[in-house]
């Protein structure tokens, strides 16, 4: 069933029911006839149409507006975006009697697929978007919107097969099958998470896998929480819109108490079936929410172990460094050891001392002669000692390594960041990150 566009013209399918069967055959029709359709129903119908197609057709629109005084939500940003709701309004002549009963309702679905969609996704989005009006006592006109990839293959007769007739004189009684319909769909998106957070679990339990344990995915959690906190949301905005269903059947039957036993048993089947429905959604919204916690559940156990490997590892630094530590303490000694006698060589090893050994022939002692210039040595030793140690002091206080702790500030280098400490300190380049 498709819509097509020609000349700012929108054409529809249309289903009728002719002697209380619905016909095997779709009548094409136009805007206009779809107005007549709505405003004067010769009997029940079924009409597909493309939304998107009539809202970008402003001849189509404004005459949809002007005959059918449609709310402008149908065609603006607004509505096109909810995820879901509904409404109803009675239709009265100038005598006060009822004529007609509209309901306008709209849900949404999020389906996860296991592989890429069409577009490159691995999710897609679903509504179901459909007006009615009910006409006394059987008439009744169904206008639906974009109807969902799910639903097409089973559109429209499998979804009216085995349907009593007498549940038309009920407004109601489609929304009860399209309830059926969204509740499988939702079913099936609930399912599919849940899938996704049991890979997820499996995956964390693999002990004897370290690279998936200490290297989580945390992107592939983070989507997969997002399409947990979309299936709860919607979930939990269509729970509200079947209750407001059953709130409004129950004015309807209130203020129109059924008249033929027919009549009182369609009301009674379709209140206890939507009713049945808000429960199967329920019970659903719970399965989403548990899916939620069980996904949170997992994202701390990665944090968790993560932060305890890297703690490990932390603790197994700190034990290399104490034996680096100790290992330089051996060598401190050492040189505290070696360094006087060495120190005193290299003294004497100088051309400022002239050892002159004695002769046990003559019984001449040996002799040793200092250098007059031997305060060369001092003069020369004692500045570069002092230079060496203040370049030392220099590079502790105005080198370019920050104390930890100290803040730096980000300064915009020609599109490119830079970091640098307080004034005294010599700025660096870092690595330019992206993103």
């Amino acid at each position: 069933m498709t819509l097509e566009k020609h000349a700012d013209h929108c054409t529809v399918d249309i289903l009728h029911q002719e002697k209380g069967r619905w016909s095997t055959s779709y009548a094409r029709g136009n805007v206009e006839e779809l107005c007549k359709i709505v405003l004067f129903p010769p009997n029940s119908c079924i009409i597909s149409a493309e939304g998107q197609s009539l809202r970008d057709c402003d001849s189509c629109r404004q005459q949809l507006q002007e005959v059918l005084d449609w709310p402008t939500h149908l065609w603006q940003d607004h509505g096109q975006v909810s995820n879901g709701y509904t409404g109803y309004e009675d239709i009265y002549d100038d005598h006060g009697e009822l004529i007609g009963h509209t309901s306008r309702t709209r849900f949404l679905v999020k389906e996860l697929h296991g592989l890429k969609g069409p577009e490159g996704k691995d999710y897609s989005w679903h509504a179901l978007s459909f007006f009615t009006k009910w006409v006394p006592p059987d008439r009744n006109v169904v206008v639906f919107f974009d109807i969902p990839d799910p639903l097409r293959p089973r559109f429209p007769h499998g979804l009216l097969n085995g349907q009593n007739p007498f549940y038309l004189n009920d407004p109601y009684w489609i929304h009860v099958l399209l309830v059926k319909e969204i509740v499988h769909m939702q079913d099936k998106s609930v399912w599919s998470i849940r899938d996704a957070v049991r890979r997820t679990e499996r995956t964390q339990q693999r002990d004897n896998d370290s690279t998936v344990r200490f290297n989580p995915n945390y992107p592939l959690l983070h989507d997969i929480a997002r399409h947990a906190i979309h299936s709860y949301e919607s979930l939990h905005v269509g729970e509200n819109t079947v209750r407001s269903l059953i709130s409004q059947h129950e004015t309807f039957v209130a203020e129109r108490p059924p008249t033929t036993a027919t009549a009182k048993i369609a009301a009674k089947h379709i209140s206890s079936r939507l009713t049945s429905e808000l429960n199967l959604l329920t019970s659903l919204k719970y399965r989403s929410q548990s899916n939620k916690e069980r996904l949170q559940n997992e994202l701390n156990l990665a944090f968790n172990v993560v932060t305890q490997n890297d703690s490990r590892i932390s603790v197994l630094i700190g034990r290399a460094v104490q034996s680096d530590s100790t290992a330089m303490k051996t060598l401190a000694m050492l040189t505290m050891v070696f360094l006087p006698a060495t120190f005193t060589s290299s003294i004497f090893s100088m051309v400022f001392f002239d050892y002159t050994p004695g002769n046990a022939a003559s019984g001449e002692p040996g002799r040793l002669v200092v250098s007059e210039k031997w305060w060369i040595f001092w003069a020369v030793a004692i500045p570069l000692t002092a230079l060496t140690v203040g370049c030392w002091r220099a590079w502790l206080r105005w080198g370019p390594i920050n104390k930890f702790g100290e803040e730096e500030e980000v300064v915009d280098d020609g599109g490119r960041e830079r970091r640098r400490g307080t004034w005294r300190t010599w700025s660096f380049r870092s690595r330019v990150e992206e993103g």
